[in-house]
């Protein structure tokens, strides 16, 4: 189970098949500076992560 389920149910409904792509945007700097935005990236399906700035 996802510590953010929502998180999972984006993806799953983003992206139904292999071919599907797309890219995600997030603009909260705690995913990179909190605990917890450590755990919110973990419950990402695998994906390159780009960080910017």
């Amino acid at each position: 189970m996802s510590a953010f389920p929502g998180v999972r149910g984006f993806a799953h409904r983003c992206f139904r098949t292999g071919r599907d792509h797309g890219l995600v945007c997030i603009l909260d700097n705690r995913v990179l500076t909190k605990r917890c935005g450590q755990a919110f990236l973990n419950a990402l399906p695998d994906a390159p992560v780009e960080v910017i700035g």
